[in-house]
């Protein structure tokens, strides 16, 4: 075999493996088909879901109208319910529970709406117990969110109000923000600024609090979001006025003029949570699975939905994905066979270069025996 044929051949076996590595990425690269989901238990509270947390083997589900409640999920098919904890008022006696909650170790901060905020011990899930809270006796609290030692309560009835809460779980009101119209989500982007949303005016606005005394409005955008996440300079806003505009992702260097780098439309969404280059959302569309290692092409890679009502918030602990619906229901579901974000390439490219290495040692040999 002469030289020239050698070369040839050997060109067209890279040319070849080089082909068949971007099939075989293309192939890795996970889509809705590859990943698995199994639902392993489906329950129903009696009243209306409407947030979840998982913390190692326990479920957190906060039931607007029959409170926090806490569950044994260490069999996951069958989860145990061990305690509710729950709040009366004068307001509205349906409504003993509220919208949302955060943890912090032990301590759920949690938003009871009409009977105000409370710090609950959750260290033992089986006795939920309240060591502290504030209350004044009128006050809706729609959302909360927390930076440090400063709780921001979104509330119902218009504006914003700003807490200080020290060791010992006493809480005192800094300062309040009223426009009086109803707000929704907030998001704290760092410890002196807050967004807002502003049903009345479907838009959010960007506050400067770091005078609670005198909050201010830096900006008005013409967009509304469900939610928000911050990663580093990014924004991943869920835009849901204009109506099912669906994800943006914004360049947020500058909060004042955030740029857009890319979206995905189409549907409504809350509760975002980013793991390894993936977006996982609760929604119209049901629990939505998006890869958004390119921040300018944003693209859906999963769906589980059962049809009918929508999913409104999630939670996630390894492959496990807790849910909650518009209605009494939450839900766990198992994930299986989602690889990281990016790892499909760099598997199929180091593929491709064992077999040229392999082919072309080969032809080597065969070269070295002709000569």
């Amino acid at each position: 075999m002469s030289i020239k044929k050698l070369d040839s051949l050997a060109l067209l076996l890279v040319f070849s493996l080089c082909l068949f590595n971007i099939q075989f990425t293309e192939s890795l690269a996970t889509t809705g088909d590859d990943i698995q989901f199994t639902k392993l238990c489906e329950i129903s509270t009696g009243g209306r879901t409407d947030y979840i947390e998982i913390v190692d083997n326990y479920c957190f589900v906060f039931d607007f109208e029959k409170g926090l409640m806490s569950y044994d999920i260490e069999n996951p098919e069958e989860p145990i319910l061990l305690d509710t904890l729950a709040f009366s008022n004068t307001v509205d006696p349906i409504v003993k529970g509220g919208h949302d909650f955060i943890i912090t170790e032990d301590i759920a901060i949690v938003d009871f709406m009409h009977a105000g905020i409370k710090f609950v011990n959750i260290s033992n899930p089986s006795e939920l117990t309240v060591i502290g809270g504030y209350y004044s006796g009128s006050n809706e609290y729609y959302r909360i969110d927390c930076w440090e030692n400063r709780i921001y309560c979104a509330k119902a009835e218009g504006g914003l109000e700003v807490f200080e809460f020290f060791d010992n779980y006493t809480i005192n009101s800094i300062g309040s923000y009223s426009i009086g119209h109803i707000m929704s989500h907030i998001e704290c982007l760092q410890e002196d600024m807050v967004y807002i949303a502003d049903y009345d005016r479907s838009g959010d606005l960007l506050l400067n609090v770091s005078n609670p005394q005198n909050i201010t409005e830096l900006q008005v955008f013409d967009w509304m979001a469900g939610n928000i996440l911050f990663q580093d300079n990014l924004m991943y806003a869920l835009i849901i006025r204009p109506d099912n505009e669906g994800l943006r992702i914004y360049n947020n260097s500058n909060p004042l003029n955030p740029v857009l780098l890319g979206e995905v439309k189409g549907f409504e969404a809350s509760s975002p949570l980013l793991e390894n280059n993936y977006l996982y959302l609760a929604g119209t569309r049901g629990l939505q699975i998006i890869d958004v290692e390119d921040t300018s092409n944003p693209r859906e890679i999963a769906q589980y939905y059962e049809g009918g009502i929508a999913y409104l918030n999630l939670a996630k602990k390894g492959n496990i994905i807790g849910l909650v619906d518009y209605e009494d229901t939450w839900y766990l579901i198992q994930i299986e066979d989602l690889e990281p974000s990016g790892n499909a390439s760099i598997l199929g490219l180091s593929f491709s270069f064992l077999f040229v290495n392999l082919i072309m040692g080969t032809l080597l040999k065969i070269y070295k025996k002709k000569e």
